[in-house]
């Protein structure tokens, strides 16, 4: 925590301008009474304590801001009476004091207690506002820091348990004689009935060996799984995966085909709208 070396400066200033034997006023950290005759600053309070402005509480920092705001009212109280029974105004005073605290004790060290008594209270208010502005910002970041680390834990457990369950539940196809292996789940991303849904669903049983055979293009294949793939997570491999086709020269109506084999009506047309969407 960082505060103005102006600040300190004017501690220095007070210690040595305080009245031999003056009565002072509750700071922060004091929670002694003071009778409203009796109003001055002690200047061993008026800088801030940085242990407890780093390990304070809302709770403690508010509590010692209204004793600081208790001292300040009753300095400004006790100079508008002194300067209403002469016939003066001193909201002019007050408000010319409270504005720039440190430079008015600094240019008038040895002005009457009434008017520096509410220069030091001003400080030590300022200086509370501080401390508390800094402790907010550091709950705040706090916070933050705990809601990312939670959303990072949550992201990461469902990241392993699907990795886990894709581990437990791959299969192998061999399509046209070439191998390729993958998860159930991204198999039965796609329609329900598919060749897929018939075979890994369960609902008939489990096949009798892998890898099961499926007598198809393997070139085309790989375009069939990448589309179940995006259907699966979601995660934007439909322009890409239509740069490759196209890089490859396969035919809209060729894959079309391929899509009907393997009953992925409703995913084909899904997917031609998204070609459509694409070019």
């Amino acid at each position: 925590m960082v505060y103005n070396t102006g600040a300190a400066q004017v501690v220095q200033e007070l210690r040595r301008t305080l009245m031999p034997g003056g009565d002072t006023l509750p700071l922060c950290g004091d929670q002694s009474s003071v009778a409203d005759s009796e109003l001055s600053i002690d200047s061993s309070m008026t800088s801030i304590d940085f242990s407890r402005a780093v390990n304070g509480t809302a709770q403690d920092i508010e509590m010692r801001m209204n004793t600081a705001n208790a001292a300040l009212e009753r300095a400004k109280i006790r100079l508008q009476d002194l300067m209403k029974a002469i016939g003066q105004n001193a909201t002019p005073v007050i408000d010319e004091i409270c504005a720039e605290p440190e430079t008015f004790l600094a240019q008038n060290p040895n002005d009457p207690p009434t008017k520096t008594d509410i220069a030091r209270a001003m400080i030590q208010v300022n200086a509370l506002k501080h401390e508390y502005a800094e402790h907010q910002e550091r709950t705040r970041e706090e916070r933050e820091r705990k809601e990312r680390r939670e959303a990072r834990r949550d992201e990461e457990e469902r990241i392993f348990r699907t990795l886990m369950r894709d581990a437990k539940d791959y299969v192998q196809l061999n399509v046209g004689g070439e191998t390729f292996t993958t998860s159930k789940s991204t198999l039965l991303a796609g329609d329900e009935g598919s060749i897929f849904d018939i075979l890994f669903s369960g609902r008939h049983g489990e096949p009798d060996h892998e890898p099961v055979f499926l007598d198809r293009d393997p070139r085309l294949f790989p375009y069939i799984l990448e589309y179940l793939r995006f259907r699966k997570e979601n995660d934007g491999r439909i322009p890409n995966l239509l740069h490759s086709l196209r890089a490859d020269g396969v035919s809209d109506e060729s894959l079309r085909q391929e899509f009907a084999f393997y009953r992925l009506t409703h995913s084909w047309k899904f997917f031609k709208n998204k070609i459509s969407a694409c070019t």
